[in-house]
């Protein structure tokens, strides 16, 4: 597409964590405060960082901004660093009291969701040997492929590492018809509990009455 030559795509890197988290931050922290909205959203990076052995990210050519990224995880061992990065920011969210529960609150959607993905490991069903754990574009890049180029990059990983499948994790936040219009098939559905992890308002999955959460997987060979 001819959009996608005008955005470079290369690795993540540790300078790139605060501009990921930051769009992180737009897409799904958007009813926390400034503060607070930084904080879950940097932790919640720093989760998904920690079980990432892949990566691919979206730049815009002239400004440098981040447009998208799309973390994938095939089974290495998790990175100390990040682990010991999301640490120190539990300490500094839990040293604020008036942040702290709506901090937890939405990371408690990242518990929910490694829940269920070892859920799915461990019952070897489809796509179980890889997990794309992020896929962020952001609005900016609208019409310039670049969630399907990312995803792209994530889905000729998995065949080049030797996986037969890989699989997801998303919401009633996200537009899964991106993924079924890309073929994947929905293995699972979970209701979560709005009180126990808010989820911004959506057609499907207002605030206050929970939300679907589901994994999608695909056989790449």
């Amino acid at each position: 597409m001819k959009g996608q030559n005008q955005v470079v795509f290369r690795p993540f890197t540790e300078k790139d964590f605060e501009a990921l988290a930051a769009l992180f931050a737009q897409q799904w922290c958007s009813e926390l405060n400034d503060e607070a909205a930084r904080l879950a959203s940097q932790i919640d990076i720093c989760t998904y960082l920690a079980e990432t052995d892949w990566s691919l990210l979206a730049q815009h050519p002239q400004t440098g901004a981040v447009l998208g990224a799309a973390l994938l995880h095939q089974g290495g061992a998790p990175h100390e660093r990040w682990l010991a990065r999301k640490q120190e920011l539990l300490a500094e969210a839990r040293a604020n009291k008036g942040l702290f529960g709506d901090v937890m609150r939405d990371i408690s959607v990242i518990d929910e969701e490694a829940a269920l993905g070892a859920e799915y490991v461990a019952s070897g069903q489809v796509g179980c040997e890889a997990e794309l754990k992020l896929l962020i574009v952001s609005p900016a890049a609208q019409g310039l492929g670049v969630g399907w180029r990312l995803f792209g990059g994530a889905k000729a990983q998995v065949a080049e590492a030797g996986c037969r499948g890989f699989f997801l994790l998303t919401d009633d936040s996200c537009d899964v018809s991106f993924y079924e219009h890309k073929k994947l098939l929905r293995m699972e559905t979970r209701r979560i509990n709005a009180v126990e992890a808010p989820c911004p308002p959506t057609e499907s999955g207002p605030q206050g009455e929970g939300f679907n959460m589901y994994v999608y997987a695909q056989e790449v060979r």
